[in-house]
């Protein structure tokens, strides 16, 4: 089931599902398009104050629904795939012990 969650710092202007979808609440509620940014990721667009700014969906989507860390990546390395399930923070202090590269050099959380 999609579950929504405010963005922070954008709290009832925008929300993020579990799915990576973002909605805006600003004239009339719309889900937001997405794009590719030159790196790779897909990002969308939010605007505060005049100012828009482009964030990391998936970024997003960890800040929302993990939290606690200073980055987020995704397991299977497929960056169109900005799932929840598919999504786990990494802080070098909590998290160095428990990942490793497997022979396929495929990401493992164990």
């Amino acid at each position: 089931m999609e579950k929504w969650k405010d963005i922070k710092g954008y709290e009832g202007r925008y929300k993020i599902s579990s799915r990576g979808r973002v909605i805006s609440y600003f004239q009339k509620t719309k889900l937001m398009a997405t794009s590719v940014s030159s790196k790779g990721d897909i990002v969308v667009g939010l605007s505060s104050c005049g100012v828009q700014v482009k964030r990391c969906v998936r970024v997003l989507v960890g800040e929302a629904f993990i939290g606690g860390y200073k980055r987020y990546f995704l397991k299977d390395g497929n960056r169109y795939n900005v799932c929840l399930e598919n999504i786990y923070g990494y802080s070098r202090d909590k998290d160095i012990k428990v990942m490793k590269f497997n022979k396929d050099k495929n990401l493992v959380i164990l």
